[in-house]
């Protein structure tokens, strides 16, 4: 009965704030490996499957090298399994990509370079993103 009535403050909070639905808990996972990292690639799959899975909305932040896995056919080259999980969790609805723009130009990565549904944001754009997730894990 605990859980409940913690449930119904959140809830009665949200109200109080003017909030018309309660907002969903979002994690951010911080990935900066590059392609040759397939193990902590393989790792960050895993975390974004799992959070999604639990129904947390899920952000992964693509910075310094990790940004290279943004590249459109990056993780086809990298091993069958990160390729056909990437796919898988690109398309998943509790999941959204984001590259850094400012890794992405220092490595002549554009937007027309990355794969689909993946964006570009900024470094100001990632902390808004952190300042309201419940959580930021660094891969």
């Amino acid at each position: 009965m605990q859980d409940l009535r913690g449930s119904e403050d959140a809830v009665y909070c949200c109200r109080l704030l003017g909030a018309d639905q309660i907002m969903a808990e979002r994690v951010v996972l911080l990935f900066g490996w590059g392609p040759e990292e397939v193990g902590r690639a393989s790792s960050l799959l895993y975390l974004a499957e799992t959070a999604a899975s639990m129904k947390l909305e899920v952000k992964v932040f693509l910075y310094a090298e990790g940004v290279v896995l943004a590249r459109k056919e990056t993780a086809e080259k990298m091993d069958r399994d990160i390729s056909e999980r990437f796919k898988r969790v690109l398309r998943h609805e509790k999941v959204t990509f984001y590259a850094c723009s400012e890794a992405a130009h220092k490595r002549a990565i554009s937007e027309a370079d990355l794969a689909p549904s993946i964006s570009m944001i900024g470094y100001a754009s990632f902390l808004d993103m952190a300042v309201e997730a419940k959580a930021v894990i660094t891969v």
